[in-house]
């Protein structure tokens, strides 16, 4: 590694080197350096590829631009258009292939609240017909959470693997099939009928994990927080639809009119789903080029063989929780789970019982505030994407966008309890479930930026906490008016739990990569030196490990990307003690980032300039060469297929504390010929002035004994500790080649 002011390597962009294996592919985000980006831009959004259990991802392509997109320009319309070119890009996204996958997910989700709601309206007469009591009305009314419990990690995994599309497809026909088979199950048995309730649970576990993956597919950054507003306003809406047309329906056609009709409903949504949408942008036979390159700017498309066989990996539950960003997701949900079930499942009984209005109009006050909740859910997602694209830290966004999502409700519970008429009581209830949503743009969607490749996972893992405390807080709320015989202080119970959780957040929540969070932002007091490529920084991680990050230098060049890619291929096929070992790397846009372990005590160059440590000693420095050697006859004749180095010097050795050798900088090498009877690798030239082979630099033909005449030059620098090339010396007092110097003295 180059140390400041060092001269520059010689550097003629050689053919691009194979690209490294794929490594698998997520996505994080962070904010940018202090020193990089002008006041108010907004951060850049990271993921990075870790190659061992320290590291929560496993090796995997990261994308993330150095700022986020801006609303797309159609073809045609000039970005400086005004407002004509904003309402070309607002036409443009109304029309595109993104928002009818959002539409469907919302009608989906419309579908899937709509047959979990029918039971709310069903219980108050199903309750008088067979005499149930409100402790029993509650463990029928839980009975969906049993089903719901099982499935969500399950079914995220299955999402993770085959997809949004597939997962979503088989989760609506199972639980429709569910709903529609409810009035036949119910005149055999109740037993029969609470398995049909348990079935339906188990298939809508899947909808918001595949939602989440059809998102993070089809939208870019900063439209994800408006497409899940768009999608759980479908969510919301379905309570509304649920609730207000239950009554209706039951008066005309019986207790069991909606389960079928929202059933037959859910069939017709599989139908036109199939055909109609696709699993990637990539795969859309009808989306536009230029849709297509909005959607996937800065992203790797990556579209598997066909017969590939995929690689089945358990997911990390272990190294997901032990992080704290987890438990504050694994919290939020389950707290946001306790207060929407229980007024969802409880509000009807509420009214009915509180106030004593009749079944419809209990139906149509707990049906408002979904209204409500559905439209504040987008406008959520319009202020979170405003806020980041603004320039808002994201974890910032996130932490807002959710403490409003719980202390709203909170306080807004208190009012309720306080209420005395049910129009009042209402409008508490309106601006608690409406505040609430914008929980969808804290959490939910904090999942997708925390750990993308398990984001399905993630999501499965925190709604079965939700689910826990989902089937806690529905049967809890009927054993406490069975006890208490009012529901006043479960409210406030409830109240309190929001409070908490709000605070739980705050201290514990994060959008932003641990990379990001380990370099302090790439900040100036992390640096320590530059490589051939870029800036090298130190980095503390959360459990107290130091390792080195190498930042590749923006450009608009391309070399920088060949550099990246060949070090990254790399480290990744080598391991030895005398190298520095690899643990991953960050790629998104023009952002890219190899991740080594951090050695402590400079590089050898420092050594003999005496900017650090001790002058060494000749045994020392014995050593130090004896090290190198193994690493090269490592390189050359022990790993898998022969690599050349191309660029050993004194400045990419690294020293450890007990002054062991370690080579680093592997943005030169190149793989030796295939061939066996191949003598050479023909080339550009790439190196460092002074430690470059002359044969190479005349023929452009590279050897391994390219690296052998670097070491040469290495070892008078180790002895003599002069650079190859020494500045204001010599015969004309331009320029002195130390091996030239040391030819010589030695005919002298």
């Amino acid at each position: 590694m180059t140390p400041p002011g060092q001269l520059l390597p010689l550097t003629r962009p050689p053919p691009p080197p194979p690209a490294p294996p794929v490594l698998s592919s997520r996505r994080s985000q962070c904010p940018p350096p202090a020193h990089a980006h002008a006041r108010g831009s907004p951060p850049p959004l990271w993921r990075a590829h870790r190659l061992n259990d320290r590291f929560l991802h496993p090796p995997r392509q990261f994308r993330a631009p150095a700022r986020p997109p801006r609303a797309p320009t159609p073809p045609g319309v000039s970005a400086s258009g005004g407002g004509e070119a904003q309402a070309a890009a607002v036409a443009e996204f109304v029309t595109s292939e993104r928002v009818k996958v959002a539409a469907m997910l919302g009608l989906a989700l419309a579908l899937c609240n709509a047959d979990r709601v029918v039971m709310s309206v069903a219980i108050v007469p199903l309750s008088q017909a067979y005499g149930w009591t409100p402790s029993f009305a509650g463990v029928v009314q839980s009975s969906f959470l049993w089903g719901y419990l099982m499935s969500p990690i399950i079914g995220g995994a299955l999402v993770d693997y085959y997809g949004g599309k597939r997962v979503m497809a088989y989760g609506v026909a199972l639980w429709s099939l569910a709903t529609f088979l409810s009035p036949w199950a119910a005149g055999r048995s109740i037993w029969l009928f609470l398995f049909t309730r348990v079935l339906l649970g188990i298939a809508e576990g899947v909808a918001l994990p595949s939602m989440n993956n059809m998102v993070l597919r089809w939208f870019p950054n900063t439209e994800r927080s408006s497409a899940v507003g768009i999608a759980m306003a479908g969510f919301q809406l379905g309570n509304t639809i649920g609730l207000l047309l239950s009554p209706i329906i039951m008066s005309r056609t019986g207790i069991f009119g909606p389960f079928v009709i929202f059933g037959l409903f859910g069939f017709l949504w599989v139908l036109v789903w199939i055909p109609a949408i696709s699993g990637t942008p990539g795969e859309h036979a009808q989306i536009s080029a230029y849709e297509l390159e909005y959607i996937t700017k800065g992203q790797k498309l990556v579209k598997p063989p066909i017969g590939s066989a995929k690689t089945k990996k358990v997911p990390p539950f272990s190294k997901l929780l032990s992080k704290w960003p987890t438990w504050a997701l694994i919290s939020a949900n389950a707290m946001h789970s306790w207060g929407y079930f229980v007024i969802l499942s409880w509000m009807p009984v509420y009214f009915k019982t509180i106030y004593h209005v009749n079944l419809r109009e209990a139906a149509w006050f707990s049906a408002l505030p979904w209204v409500m909740m559905a439209v504040l859910g987008y406008v959520a997602g319009l202020v979170s994407d405003m806020l980041i694209r603004n320039g808002t830290n994201i974890t910032l966004t996130r932490k807002i966008m959710q403490s409003i999502g719980f202390l709203g409700p909170g306080i807004a519970l208190l009012g309720l309890n306080a209420a005395k008429s049910p129009i009042i009581a209402s409008a508490w209830l309106t601006i608690a479930v409406g505040l609430k949503s914008f929980g969808h743009s804290g959490f939910l969607v904090n999942l997708q930026e925390i750990a993308p490749q398990y984001a399905g996972v993630l999501h499965g893992m925190s709604n079965t906490a939700g689910t826990f405390a989902a089937i806690l807080g529905t049967v809890g709320a009927g054993f406490f008016v069975d006890r208490m015989g009012s529901f006043r202080g479960f409210l406030i119970l409830t109240s309190l739990l929001y409070f908490s959780s709000a605070l739980f957040w705050d201290i514990f929540a994060t959008g932003e990569r641990e990379i990001c969070i380990a370099t302090s932002n790439f900040s100036e007091q992390n640096r320590i030196g530059l490589g051939n490529f870029g800036t090298v920084y130190k980095a503390k991680l959360r459990d107290g490990s130091i390792i080195a990050v190498k930042r590749a230098t923006k450009t608009h060049g391309g070399h920088i990307s060949v550099e990246f890619r060949s070090e990254i291929q790399m480290l990744s096929k080598v391991e030895h003690l005398n190298l520095v070992k690899f643990l991953g790397y960050v790629e998104y846009e023009d952002e890219r980032l190899i991740l080594v372990e951090y050695v402590n005590n400079g590089t050898l160059r420092q050594h003999l300039d005496g900017s650090q440590g001790e002058p060494l000693e000749f045994a020392q420095r014995l050593n130090i060469a004896i090290d190198i050697v193994h690493a090269i006859a490592y390189l050359h004749g022990y790993t898998d297929h022969p690599i050349i180095h191309r660029d050993i010097k004194s400045s990419n050795i690294l020293l450890t504390e007990h002054l062991r050798a370690k080579v680093a900088d592997f943005g030169f090498a190149r793989l030796a010929p295939e061939n066996p009877e191949a003598t050479h690798v023909s080339t550009l030239v790439k190196g460092t002035a002074g430690y470059v082979d002359p044969e190479y630099l005349h023929t452009n033909q590279l050897t391994d004994r390219s690296d052998v005449y670097s070491f040469g030059v290495l070892l008078v620098e180790l002895i003599t500790g002069r650079r190859p090339i020494e500045r204001g010396r010599g015969r004309r007092r331009h320029q002195r080649l130390t091996t030239e110097w040391v030819k010589q003295a030695h005919i002298n």
